[in-house]
């Protein structure tokens, strides 16, 4: 018979913690523990749970979504907001020649027509005054105004095509050959892509700024372009208003507000040319003292860039309406509202 080799103590009796050997037939096969994978982006198995970018790094997963949401959401926004404002930004459409607009700007011509009786009949009244209730406006000064207003009146359709139409050749003029606002738009909208698809959450957050400025420029040209209507189809009741020196300062009024719509585009057209010229051409950044930063520089100059553009509505408007242009019918306005209130205060002993 063969002999058969008894087993060794390591194999089948395994000792306890006490030195006490455990029968063979007692001892439990141990299960087998997996073996640990190693995880994606790190170096083998060795690496904790916050190590590395792996798959239970929660909190790198989200800051990755989040960064490509907010990525997502400045191209969705700026890929349409920049070509509106290439086309919308540095023009104004000729107003002025559309049919309902003339339509529009008829129907204040025949209120005006009609005011002009009422404007002679105080101009007589105003000579008649002459030497007796006043002394500054004689025939000869009230005369010449009554035939301007008139004049005014009935040509402001073809003086605010002109005034549209000098805007655009500055505009134009002014952006320099070889460069369209379009070719602008598209330059603005390369740089803030090309810095967000290498840049961080920052980066991604000063994008984002940047195309909800491209949108409020947007509005602010929809808002320009509205009141232009409004000040062409005003223009005939407005323009009366020089037929008189106590009313005229309506008729300057209307000559500064259109002035100061169609003056934005032209100081656009200054802006965007100086940045397309020299800041964004080759080297431009040496003119501002800036030879490094990258992207984060060409983002925070298209940045102020956009400020500054969505800013010169506001900063026209402001130059227009400013207290360096009362008149005198603003002055009796105020006069009589201000001797309205103090009556009503007082209980009509007034």
């Amino acid at each position: 018979m063969p002999v058969v080799a008894p087993p060794s103590v390591s194999d089948a009796q395994p000792t306890t913690g006490g030195g006490r050997r455990v029968p063979a037939a007692f001892s439990l096969p141990l299960p087998g523990l997996p073996i640990p994978l190693p995880l994606p982006g790190g170096s083998g198995g060795g690496g904790g749970l916050g190590e590395g970018s792996g798959l239970l790094d929660i909190g790198g997963l989200i800051g990755h979504a989040i960064n490509e949401w907010f990525a997502g959401l400045v191209k969705d926004a700026l890929d349409p907001a920049m070509v509106l404002v290439g086309r919308t930004l540095l023009s104004t459409p000729q107003i002025a020649g559309e049919t309902s607009v003339r339509s529009y700007w008829q129907a204040s011509l025949g209120v005006a027509d009609a005011l002009l009786v009422l404007v002679v009949v105080a101009g007589g009244v105003l000579v008649m005054g002459h030497e007796t209730l006043q002394s500054r406006y004689a025939l000869k000064d009230v005369l010449p105004r009554l035939a301007v207003a008139a004049v005014a009146a009935n040509l402001s359709l073809v003086v605010c095509e002109q005034m549209v139409s000098i805007a655009n050749a500055l505009a134009s003029g002014l952006l320099g050959a070889g460069v369209s606002p379009e070719q602008a738009g598209h330059t603005l909208q390369t740089l803030v892509l090309n810095a967000i698809e290498s840049g961080g959450i920052f980066l991604v957050l000063v994008g984002l700024v940047c195309a909800l400025l491209a949108v409020a420029l947007i509005v602010t040209y929809l808002v320009r372009a509205a009141g232009i209507v409004f000040l062409v189809g005003a223009a005939p009741v407005c323009l009366l208003a020089h037929g008189l020196p106590q009313t005229e300062g309506l008729a300057r009024l209307w000559w500064r507000l259109m002035f100061a719509a169609l003056g934005v585009q032209v100081a656009q057209a200054i802006v965007l040319a100086g940045a397309v010229h020299v800041f964004f051409s080759q080297g431009g950044k040496g003119a501002l003292g800036l030879t490094g930063g990258g992207n984060l520089v060409d983002l925070l100059l298209a940045l102020c860039l956009l400020f500054v553009l969505f800013r010169i509505p506001f900063w026209a408007k402001d130059l227009a309406l400013s207290g360096r242009h009362h008149s005198r019918s603003a002055g009796m306005a105020k006069t009589y509202i201000t001797f309205r209130v103090i009556r009503g205060a007082l209980g009509g002993v007034l």
